[in-house]
């Protein structure tokens, strides 16, 4: 019997599982050129945000008035999905040390989905580049929903949904790497946990000493061996 079925565990994509190097930027900002014949500055920030978003502040900083804009959305996905899956058969990525055996180990132990700011064919074009797809039935995508909080609602609703029960709050856990992922927790009452694989997120334990923190996924594990052992004693 497992013990831990009434657990969830969520994951963000971009900078906690795996890293594009810039290639998920880079497709986005073609994308929204080859819709909209408009091209893009490389310096708008894409950290920790949800392609609903980015999409419709770009439409509005190039005064695309809402809600003409969605005229092109689903258009636009699919440029971009396509303009992805291209860059990723051409460039390098990064799947971070000790990603695949952290999901398995969880994998075993509870329920997984997704908290990803990624349109659903964006997650899917990354997850599968490393065969991870399968890891993941349901979660919380970025076509339909603009801020990351929405996201983490989104994604307890659809593996609820997908697992067939009610997860309790203080049962369900968010692995990302960013303050946004942090504050998101918070706001849907869950447990965040901070992947720091670069170190560059130390301000936000100092900003929420509580925080699980970690800076490597051996980390997680060596946490939760423990956080599991104790609840079987």
């Amino acid at each position: 019997m497992n013990f831990f079925q009434d657990y969830l565990f969520l994951f963000d994509i971009d900078g906690t599982i795996l890293d594009t190097n810039g290639d998920g930027k880079k497709a986005f900002l073609i994308a929204f050129e080859e819709i909209w014949g408009i091209k893009i500055s490389k310096r708008l920030n894409f950290l920790g945000s949800v392609d609903l978003a980015v999409y419709q502040e770009i439409c509005r900083r190039q005064a695309i008035n809402y809600p003409f804009c969605f005229t092109k959305w689903e258009e636009f996905q699919s440029c971009y999905a396509n303009q992805l899956e291209l860059l990723s058969g051409k460039n390098d990525w990064t799947l971070f040390p000790y990603c695949r055996e952290t999901l398995k180990y969880f994998e075993q132990l509870a329920p997984l989905a997704l908290v990803t700011g990624n349109i659903y064919q964006g997650a899917q074009i990354k997850l599968a580049h490393y065969e991870l797809s399968h890891f993941f039935p349901d979660g919380g995508f970025g076509e339909k929903v603009y801020s990351r909080s929405q996201l983490v609602f989104q994604a307890i609703e659809n593996a609820s949904r997908y697992y067939k029960k009610d997860f309790e709050k203080e049962k369900i856990f968010l692995i990302g790497d960013t303050i946004r992922d942090v504050e998101s927790s918070y706001v849907n009452e869950i447990t965040p946990i901070l992947i720091d694989h670069r170190n560059k997120n130390r301000d936000t334990k100092k900003q929420y000493p509580e925080l699980l923190y970690f800076t490597h996924f051996k980390e997680v594990i060596r946490y939760f061996d423990s956080f599991f052992s104790e609840r079987m004693n």
